[in-house]
């Protein structure tokens, strides 16, 4: 029997010196190629059906979401080993950079993101959105958390208070409209 690799993404180490994709098929992995050359340096088994791979604002940690073991693997960027797999919510596509040191896990099914610690590998919060979220940014100028919702052509804020998150309103946007990035200055 012939198995091909699907890979979900690639992207560069904050050094720019590696090339890391997460693999999907046949079984789930990270593979870590040499940004150069091209040669595979690492592969890292991880959960079942990854997608996105996201490294943590200071590049120490990686993060890989499993989708089909509902889990995130966090990984070691210099050991390429895995630290930790915490689960969280129904069918995690990705896991994006929050605000004080927290990752934002987007989840499909569950339609909810989940709050990880970044320093402690832990799910401290989750938000529920009735939607399927397609992305997660964090103003930090606002002190909100952005989801954009392809399916509803918005993007929904939430307003992250010392009690939690509160939702914020929506702006419309294109249909299919996923990633959502700020410039410098939040505005």
């Amino acid at each position: 029997m012939l198995f091909r690799s699907i890979a979900f993404n690639a992207v560069f180490s904050p050094n720019g010196k590696e090339i890391w994709a997460a693999v999907m098929m046949p079984a789930g992995k990270v593979d870590v190629f040499d940004a150069v050359s091209y040669s595979l340096l690492n592969t890292i088994p991880v959960g079942q059906m990854p997608s996105e791979v996201t490294f943590s604002d200071d590049g120490k940690k990686v993060f890989v979401a499993n989708g089909m073991s509902n889990t995130v693997s966090v990984i070691d960027a210099i050991t390429k080993q895995v630290l930790d797999s915490p689960t969280v919510g129904n069918y995690p596509v990705g896991a994006w950079p929050g605000m004080g040191e927290m990752m934002y896990v987007d989840n499909e099914k569950g339609e909810s993101i989940s709050v990880l610690n970044s320093m402690t590998n832990m799910m401290v919060g989750s938000v529920d959105l009735g939607f399927i979220p397609g992305m997660v940014s964090p103003n930090t100028m606002m002190n909100q958390m952005w989801v954009s919702d392809p399916n509803g052509s918005q993007v929904h804020m939430w307003t992250i208070t010392s009690t939690g998150y509160v939702q914020g309103g929506t702006v419309n946007v294109g249909s299919g409209a996923s990633a959502i990035a700020f410039n410098k200055d939040g505005t």
